[in-house]
């Protein structure tokens, strides 16, 4: 509860210094984030929109240790302690590039976070109706990846493209191994993650 009522003073401030040029400064960032998601759960809801702009430039971080393992779990979380109906519209526009499209790593962040932010959310699934729940989220980005990403591949999207339904079939067959049968949402998209797959690969 103490973390709920402060985080609304301080949080604003850690959107810019999670992108300080100063090391440091981004490494604290990064662990009073985590920490504030832990302890504040799906308070964080109403934060999201700034949020996650703020992260999808750091999770395509490759250097600092800290920042790479921090921001993962961040979106994990927040994809557990947030439904994905208050951030699914946030992260498809941002794909689309038709939020914060100025910034030039919004559209490759964003594909990157989608993988962690379905992955959290698949954590408190046990049983198989439950998958309802990002039934749309699933829909709505393998729609948009076999209609008009495909046509964008470059190799840094081809890449995190990869990466990121790589991540979502591998959440779906670690449930499948608990008795958790995803059949029902990831059936009807299994052909288009393969061609999807196979034409990113024919990027490099």
């Amino acid at each position: 509860m103490i973390v709920r009522q402060y985080v609304r003073r301080y949080i604003t401030g850690l959107y810019k210094e999670i992108s300080d040029w100063l090391v440091l400064s981004r490494e604290r960032s990064s662990n009073l984030i985590l920490f504030s998601v832990i302890y504040s759960e799906d308070y964080m809801v109403q934060f999201l929109d700034n949020l996650l702009v703020s992260l999808y430039k750091v999770i395509l971080e490759k250097e600092n240790k800290t920042i790479m393992t921090n921001i993962p779990r961040v979106l994990t979380l927040l994809g557990r302690y947030c439904m994905p109906s208050h951030y699914r519209s946030l992260v498809m526009d941002a794909i689309k590039n038709e939020l914060a499209s100025f910034y030039s790593y919004t559209q490759a962040g964003s594909i990157k976070a989608l993988g962690y932010l379905f992955a959290g959310s698949c954590e408190l699934i046990h049983k198989a109706s439950q998958f309802e729940k990002v039934q749309e989220l699933l829909n709505d980005f393998m729609h948009y990846c076999r209609t008009e990403l495909i046509q964008q591949l470059d190799m840094e999207l081809s890449e995190l493209l990869v990466e990121t339904l790589k991540r979502i079939l591998d959440v779906l067959y670690q449930k499948q191994r608990l008795d958790i049968d995803p059949s029902a949402l990831i059936n009807d998209h299994l052909q288009d993650i393969l061609e999807i797959s196979i034409k990113c690969l024919s990027v490099f």
